[in-house]
């Protein structure tokens, strides 16, 4: 899918090289095109090029050729303020800082970023966040060494949506949770979409989060996009990559 510009997110035939090893060869795609809530999930094998294609969008790394645009503005200089102000991100082990509260690290962004307010007008609206990803308000004044995995991830996903961010990146949001934890958290995933109006991008090795929260479906090999559809039809297609894929789930 040729990133055209009209999306919220376009990447447009990025290529990667990391010790001379090309990751990333020709990628392009859309997120969220003509104003309509979008959720992507990119899947595919360790080392296929999903994390990279991540930090590409994030400005870690830098593509040799290709451009990556928010709103039709390239994001990787002077326009990268903006386009992080407009994202909220889940890490994969839920990166919450130890030696702050919930609460604190649910607000960090407004305790530590340009944009700050009175800190008892950050509190409550942590809490709100923290009530809406099913956390209690006791929990706020908790450390993160005294949350379970579930409730960190939790606790990380409401960080994320603290700023009613335009975009979410989720980098396996399940991974090292048990199945009942995990099948919980896709589901809040799915219901943070769809009521805040949010595209999603999500790195997964899960197929139950591909199935409860994707829109569409990429499925990287070797740096390249080898298969795209819907959701609805990873079961039925005939492409090698995705039997093979799970087959190995």
């Amino acid at each position: 899918m040729s990133g055209n510009g009209k999306g919220k997110l376009s990447i447009d035939r990025i290529k990667l090289s990391l010790d001379n090893q090309l990751i990333l060869n020709d990628i392009s795609f859309d997120l969220n095109t003509n104003d309509n809530t979008d959720s992507i999930t990119i899947i595919g094998r360790s080392g296929a090029g999903k994390s990279a294609l991540l930090k590409c969008i994030l400005g870690i790394y830098y593509p040799f050729s290709g451009s990556i645009k928010f709103n039709n503005q390239p994001i990787l200089k002077r326009n990268k303020e903006i386009f992080f102000n407009k994202l909220g991100m889940v890490f994969q082990n839920s990166a919450l800082f130890d030696s702050l509260s919930v609460w604190e690290n649910v607000g960090f962004k407004y305790l530590y970023g340009p944009n700050k307010m009175p800190k008892k007008n950050i509190k409550k609206l942590a809490e709100e966040k923290l009530e809406r990803v099913g956390l209690s308000i006791r929990s706020a004044n908790q450390f993160p060494i005294e949350l379970s995995g579930g409730m960190q991830k939790r606790a990380a996903i409401a960080r994320a949506i603290m700023t009613e961010p335009k975009i979410l990146f989720f980098d396996e949001p399940t991974a090292g949770l048990d199945p009942i934890t995990a099948r919980k958290i896709n589901y809040l995933i799915k219901d943070l979409i769809s009521d805040s109006k949010a595209s999603a991008l999500t790195i997964t090795h899960d197929i139950n989060t591909v199935n409860t929260i994707a829109d569409r479906v990429f499925l990287m090999n070797e740096g390249k996009f080898v298969w795209i559809g819907c959701r609805k039809n990873i079961k039925t297609s005939s492409n090698e990559y995705i039997k093979d894929f799970l087959n190995t789930e």
